[in-house]
């Protein structure tokens, strides 16, 4: 199992996308929000106390989340849950006092962090927790400092030793305020520090390899692909029914900020549909460039996915640079070619 499971920036799509990316949504009264007024730099996710969202994940014994955290107001509320399915098996909740508490799904406080927390302030937090019924483990991190380290901890409340669903949020009625989500990385139990997610896009095609039609007006293949907020049909690329194994490849833009320390992984997040009943299949895939010691003559192509009528995010997490083997740099990542082909 990958390291890293998912992550999200929240800057690549609007509010009426969340479903594409997110399992489940729940609402007491107002919905989950993609805004500006809840990203650390551009967007994030608002949730109003009553609002939550779900993220379903690999079978896992150990999990961390990292995240960006903020609050408007001090409430007793939800932060986070790890879960088996329905069952809460721990989380972690912001008191009226300011402090995190680390607590079971039935309610029994394990641990308190000493930091104590003030509003419209952004905190990076790590969450992470080994399920068992005795030997569970809990560490919490405010922006890369540890605050809690708990051992031999009951922290399952399921017949099952694991967690396959992380959540964000309270699925209590609605009161006053709100929290704001950003930077969310979620792990099989790395605690990779404080993290930011950039999102880059198309800025222009590679020659020989955009073998689809452009459709709806945009001027060249990228620029029928590099909205922020995905169009769906108003401007795509369309590859004909006897177009199987048609590729596309384009160039991205470079990281806009410098970035310290270790990239843990990039992703490749491509939004598609099929258009009538028959089986269709495509495959992100990677065309590195010639920085550290890749060749720069080899694609790297995913196994096929099949997709659906609906458009949906198809996604692939890479840890480490297939052309190279090691990990990202700046480098590498801004030398990076990245697409798409289609199978059947």
């Amino acid at each position: 199992m990958p390291s890293v499971v998912w992550f999200d920036g929240f800057d690549h799509y609007a509010s009426a996308g969340i479903t594409t990316k997110w399992n489940m949504l729940w609402q007491q009264s107002i919905a989950p929000i993609i805004s500006l007024t809840a990203g650390r730099k551009n967007y994030g996710l608002l949730l109003e106390w009553g609002a939550n969202v779900h993220k379903s994940i690999p079978d896992t014994g150990t999990v961390t989340s990292g995240f960006a955290f903020r609050f408007t107001e001090l409430q007793n509320k939800r932060i986070v849950a790890f879960r088996d399915e329905g069952v809460v098996q721990v989380y972690l909740a912001l008191l009226d006092s300011g402090r995190l508490a680390i607590v079971r799904g039935d309610g029994t406080i394990l641990g308190l962090s000493s930091t104590v927390l003030t509003a419209l302030k952004f905190y990076y937090i790590e969450f992470n927790a080994t399920i068992s019924n005795s030997t569970g483990v809990i560490q919490l991190r405010i922006g890369g400092a540890s605050e809690l380290n708990l051992t031999l901890q009951d922290t399952q409340m399921s017949s099952n030793a694991r967690v396959n669903m992380v959540s964000f949020g309270e699925m209590t009625i609605n009161t006053s305020g709100a929290m704001h989500i950003d930077d969310v990385v979620i792990t099989n139990g790395a605690l990779l520090g404080p993290q930011k997610i950039d999102v880059i896009r198309p800025n222009g095609g590679v020659p020989g390899y955009m073998q689809m039609e452009v459709v709806g007006g945009a001027g060249s293949h990228y620029q029928a692909i590099n909205e922020i907020t995905p169009d769906s049909d108003t401007s795509h690329l369309y590859s004909q029914s006897a177009w199987r194994g048609s590729v596309v490849f384009s160039e991205y833009e470079n990281i806009a900020e410098a970035t310290g320390g270790a990239i843990p992984a990039i992703a490749v997040h491509t939004f598609t549909r099929k258009e009538y009943g028959n089986t269709r299949g495509f495959s992100n895939a990677l065309f590195p460039g010639t920085v550290d010691g890749a060749s720069g003559s080899l694609q790297y192509y995913n196994d096929p996915l099949y997709i659906e009528t609906d458009y949906a995010y198809h996604s692939d997490i890479y840890e480490t640079n297939p052309g190279t083997g090691g990990t990202w740099s700046v480098g590498s990542i801004n030398a990076l070619k990245a697409g798409f082909k289609r199978y059947l």
